[in-house]
């Protein structure tokens, strides 16, 4: 009996210690693929970082063109039109916005300079030179807001495919 006894003993042993190893290799598997999800989620959270920081500078731009044209238009729509049409009942403060803001996007100086004396005159002791440099501005404000709208039509595009990532 002692020695069926040792042999069944002997069994239970190395069936143990085989369980031992089998269990051993499942932990070693478990822990190879808890390092590859930790990497995995580090390289998805960099990725998400780096799509958010590339959104946020692109829209910056987008941004701020469209601040720099609702600026532009509010005065042309308000200052420079009411001084155009000697409607304007602040004509010192109004033509020193049109100015500010023609600086700004870079007018020709010396247009500028002739503008601010043809908008301080009623529409009717403007002369000849007085209305072609109104014409100028104007041209020049219309060229600066089709830069602008072809920037935010531009910016619309990278706008949304920076959202999609």
């Amino acid at each position: 009996g002692s020695d069926s006894e040792k042999s069944a003993r002997e069994q239970e042993v190395e069936a143990a210690e085989a369980a031992i190893a089998e269990k051993a290799a499942a932990v070693d598997a478990a822990k190879a693929a808890l390092n590859e999800a930790a990497g995995e989620d580090v390289a998805a959270k960099t990725a998400m970082a780096e799509a958010k920081s590339e959104q946020k500078a692109g829209d910056a731009g987008y941004t701020e063109a469209a601040g720099k044209r609702s600026a532009l238009e509010a005065v042309f729509t308000n200052e420079y039109e009411t001084l155009k049409q000697g409607t304007s009942s602040t004509v010192k403060k109004s033509v020193q916005a049109v100015v500010r803001v023609g600086k700004q996007f870079g007018f020709e100086p010396h247009l500028l300079v002739s503008a601010e004396l043809a908008l301080s005159k009623v529409p009717a002791e403007r002369s000849s030179f007085d209305n072609l440099v109104l014409q100028q501005m104007e041209d020049q404000i219309k060229s600066v807001l089709q830069q602008l709208g072809e920037e935010l039509t531009n910016g619309e595009v990278g706008k949304a495919a920076r959202a999609g990532k």
